[in-house]
Order: structure tokens, then sequence, then C-alpha cells
């Protein structure tokens, strides 16, 4: 009998999402009939708040599309990484939170601190970045999160950032140096790169305590922009989703370590083939020298 219940409220769920949709695509063929201006004043009218999926605190996120729908569920998705934020990040911290997207782990860490500390969100997508602003404006903690349109690579230069879809909160985008379109890309578009090490310096930004990357198998353009950062003493920890592409995991591992990291912890995450993974490291004992600041 609980097997026949549980067939019939699934069937239920299916066939009710089944009628949203329906009717969602029937408001829109409506909506598409009229007027470009009306058409256009209607979308400035709607504006679809939802909350992340974050208890401790109600933060509120921009919705336009079902890309950030799936955001709300960040903290669901990634339990290490909010585990990680809340038992590191302290009043008076510096983090990082690098190919930020919509800004859910930013967040976690401005309410986790309390509003007490100080956030650089790096973001090269110009779609998920302008959500990324809004969600900032929304929770209104400006003064805490200073978001940058931009991606950190290894060298300061302009590129080329593939997108995998327009839309906000979209990923799996990919950054190079050629032209050309390849097979699944939605766009292609040139983007301003800079080395972390190279930003920090120019910008005079405060050094790191924490930070996280996450930028889909571009971990070691990052990381060889950000030297002077890893050298840095008070950068006490770095939390980094690293795609095992081309043998990328051993890669970043190695250099982590030759930079007097070591790694606490690996969660597989992702993929069925088991092949992304979210690594902890943690600074080591010993020191290490950085030969472009002569730290």
């Amino acid at each position: 009998m609980t097997h026949l219940t549980k067939a019939l409220r699934k069937f239920l769920s299916t066939q009710y999402l089944r009628a949203l949709s329906l009717g969602a695509a029937l408001l829109a063929f409506c909506t598409n009939l009229l007027p470009s201006f009306m058409r256009a004043r209607i979308k400035e009218k709607l504006e679809i708040i939802g909350k992340l999926d974050y208890k401790p605190k109600k933060i509120y996120m921009a919705i336009d599309n079902h890309w950030q729908i799936q955001r709300l569920y960040a903290c669901s998705k990634e339990p290490e990484t909010v585990a990680w934020i809340e038992k590191s990040i302290q009043a008076n911290d510096v983090f990082y939170d690098v190919g930020a997207n919509v800004g859910a782990y930013s967040f976690v860490a401005w309410a986790a601190a309390a509003g007490k500390l100080k956030v650089y969100a790096f973001e090269p997508s110009p779609s998920s970045f302008a959500a990324l602003s809004k969600n900032i404006v929304l929770n209104n903690c400006s003064d805490v999160i200073t978001p940058f349109n931009l991606a950190l690579v290894d060298e300061t230069k302009l590129l080329h950032l593939n997108y995998s879809n327009i839309e906000a909160g979209a990923a799996s985008h990919s950054l190079d140096k050629g032209m050309g379109m390849s097979k699944g890309e939605a766009q292609r578009q040139v983007i301003l790169g800079y080395a972390l090490d190279d930003f920090v310096r120019k910008f005079d930004l405060a050094m790191p305590n924490y930070m996280k990357i996450d930028v889909d198998g571009a971990e070691m353009m990052v990381l060889g922009g950000a030297h002077c950062i890893l050298a840095h003493k008070g950068l006490e920890s770095i939390l980094i989703e690293v795609d095992n592409f081309g043998s990328n995991f051993e890669k970043v591992d190695g250099f982590l370590i030759e930079h007097n990291f070591k790694r606490l912890s690996k969660f597989t995450r992702g993929r069925h083939d088991g092949s992304i993974f979210n690594c902890i490291y943690q600074r080591g004992s010993g020191e290490i020298s950085c030969a472009v600041c002569n730290q």
C-alpha cells in the first residue's frame, strides 16, 4: 500500500508540474502576441524573489530563469562548502569568492560572520554578474560584498568567455584565447582577465584569509596568477572545486602542496562519473617565499 501511495504521489506531482509548464507556455504565447512596449512594461512589473536554502538567515535571491531557481538550493547542493564557511570565517576576515556566479556562498559568508567581514566576489559572466549585483542590493550588503565583473587568470589580458548558456545563473562556461565558436557554445565574448596578484596590487585590495574557487576547469589559470596571494601567511584555507578533465586534479593538488597547503578533504560531487571534487586545503606550518613579491 505504501509503494502504491508513493507511486500515486509521484504521478500526481509529475502531472501537476506538466500542467504548470503547459500553463506557463500558454501564458508566454499570449504575452508574445502583445506589442513590444506592453511586453516590456509587463516585464518591468514582474519581480520574482526567492530565498536561498540557508536556514540560519533569510537570504533573498532574484529569479529570472530556471538556472537561478537551481541556485536557491546551493546549500543543499554543497553542504561541505557551507560547513567550511561556517567553521572557518569569523568577524574581520576577508573572503575571496572566485567564480561567484549569482553569489550564494558570498551571502553565506556574509551571514556566517554577521556582516562583519569583507567579501570580494569575482564573476566573469555579465549576466550572472548583473544578478549577483541585484542580489547584493536585495540583501542590503553592498558595504560588505564587492563584486567584480572579470575573469581571474594566469596573466592580465583580454580573452574569450565561451558561454554554455547566456542566462544568469548558468555554469560550465570556459575560457580561451582562440577565435570561433565550438559546438555546444551559446555565445562567445571578449572579456577582461586579470592575474589575481596584479588586481590586488593595482587596486590595493585587502589580502584574503579564505578563498573559494569554482571556475569550471580553469583552476590552474586562477592559481597561476596568484603566487603572492598563496604566499600570504594570512591565507589560512582554500576550498576549490576541481574538474578532473585532463588530469587537472593532480595538477591542482600538486601545485597547492608545492605552495605549502595540505589537503584536508576531498568531496565527490557533480557528474555521475565522479570527476568533479570539492577539495579543502589548509596552510601548512612551513614557510614559502614568493619570487614575485619577495614575501
